[in-house]
């Protein structure tokens, strides 16, 4: 017999991948972030009531929840990817815009300068 706390990891980490493979759209990525949070605390919570001896059944159940983490993570990784270029979009498009209402704010030179050295 499974013990609860296997069960409802499995479940929590199916929750997770069906979450992680919706396509995230920018307005709703703040709201994914956040229901990853919760469900991994939730995760983190049931790990640690979980301790040896495992039967064969609870064996098994634990490899599948291994996989279906690593799909997990390699999603995650992708969302952060995704909202790490969109940063640095943004700033490109920040500098440029800055570059554009003031094209001469970085422009050094020393014009009307006139040193008189007499000897």
């Amino acid at each position: 017999m499974v013990r609860y706390e296997l069960q409802e990891m499995l479940i929590v980490t199916e929750t997770m991948e069906k979450i992680t493979h919706e396509k995230t759209v920018n307005k709703d990525r703040e709201k994914v972030i956040k229901e990853l949070n919760i469900l991994l605390e939730k995760r983190e919570k049931l790990m640690q009531n979980i301790e040896a001896p495992y039967s064969e059944e609870e064996h098994n159940l634990g490899k599948e929840i291994v996989k279906k983490n690593k799909v997990i993570d390699r999603r995650i990784k992708e969302i952060f990817n995704e909202l790490k270029n969109e940063i640095k979009q943004f700033n490109a498009y920040k500098s440029r815009n800055n570059l554009y209402e003031n094209p001469y704010h970085s422009v050094q030179v020393m014009d009307g300068m006139f040193l008189d050295q007499k000897k």
